[in-house]
């Protein structure tokens, strides 16, 4: 087959997140290589990496290649909103891999998506409006985020009296968002969802430095958990709710029970370990997950760590 990978910052030379864009394309275009597939994606410069790297504008690029693909992946957008108008693109123009764009516009605003799965029965970090401060003064850490976003770019840890100030006016924007605060792990979940079938992956463990602002450092795959079952029941449910397809990552906050703070409907940084983790190709599981035959599990060979700052 003809696979189009579509990676933003390779795409466009986004220098901001290159180093992780890269890594999540090389890892997936390898893969695919692998199993005998033809691999394209859009490159603003040239990259070491399988496949055919086709130059000029970026979505009239991705538009006229998926037109001559048999099927497409959008890795990860600078912004979710982005993701969602490539889906669209290539769901227009080929098979789509990932998740559907409905989805998609669902998980990129996190306040849709919270009240989404607060109203299944989901455990997420509830959101906080002024008035709720003077009734929960033990409350001292709040999670300013941007509505719209992708992954931690924006995140801020705020406190009082410092969050009242700043929530007070951010809040009213529709632009962000504040949550409470829920102390414990920082994991994540990544599973293969078809459209009669789900393949649990892995729980990973996210390496993250809290400095006023939440920054994603790296992982470790597989995080090691008595706990695996209840966190994979709770992916499994959030990505059924959420409507995602293809590969899907859940970041959670492991405290007394799992709190689901982000549905990812597309690849993840976790791909990078998770590809040396399991027993099959992820470009096999990806496939088998949009036309069927997805295996009953996976195995885990040794784990596997991996850091945002020792990508090539």
């Amino acid at each position: 087959m003809k696979i189009l990978l579509i990676e933003y910052a390779v795409g466009t030379g986004d220098k901001g997140i290159i180093k992780e864009g890269r890594a999540m394309l090389k890892t997936l275009a390898h893969s695919f290589t692998a199993l005998g597939h033809q691999v394209y994606y859009p490159a603003k410069e040239e990259e070491r990496i399988p496949g055919i790297a086709v130059r000029g504008e970026f979505f009239r690029t991705v538009e006229k290649l998926s037109e001559r693909c048999d099927a497409a992946l959008v890795i990860a957008p600078e912004r979710d909103d982005i993701l969602y108008e490539l889906t669209s693109i290539i769901e227009d123009g080929t098979v789509n891999l990932g998740s559907p764009p409905n989805a998609v516009k669902n998980c990129s605003d996190k306040l849709k998506t919270t009240n989404i799965l607060l109203s299944n029965g989901i455990k997420a970090p509830e959101m906080i409006e002024k008035e709720e401060w003077r009734a929960n003064e033990e409350w001292k850490k709040f999670v300013l985020k941007p509505r719209f976003g992708c992954g931690s770019e924006g995140v801020m840890v705020v406190s009082d009296p410092q969050t009242k100030k700043e929530g007070s006016t951010q809040t009213k924007k529709e632009g962000s968002i504040l949550t409470r605060y829920i102390e414990g792990e920082e994991i994540s979940a990544s599973l293969i969802v078809g459209e009669d079938e789900v393949l649990p992956l892995t729980v990973n463990e996210q390496l993250i430095s809290i400095d006023g602002g939440i920054n994603y450092l790296g992982g470790i795959v597989p995080y090691r958990t008595e706990r695996w079952n209840e966190i994979m029941s709770i992916s499994v449910e959030t990505a059924r709710i959420m409507e995602c397809r293809g590969y899907v990552g859940i970041d959670i906050i492991l405290s007394d029970e799992p709190y689901v703070v982000d549905v990812n409907p597309r690849p993840t940084t976790s791909i990078v370990g998770i590809d040396k983790a399991i027993n099959f190709e992820l470009a096999d599981l990806i496939l088998r997950g949009k036309f069927g035959g997805l295996p009953p599990k996976v195995e885990i060979r040794g784990e596997h760590k991996f850091l945002l700052e020792e990508f090539d």
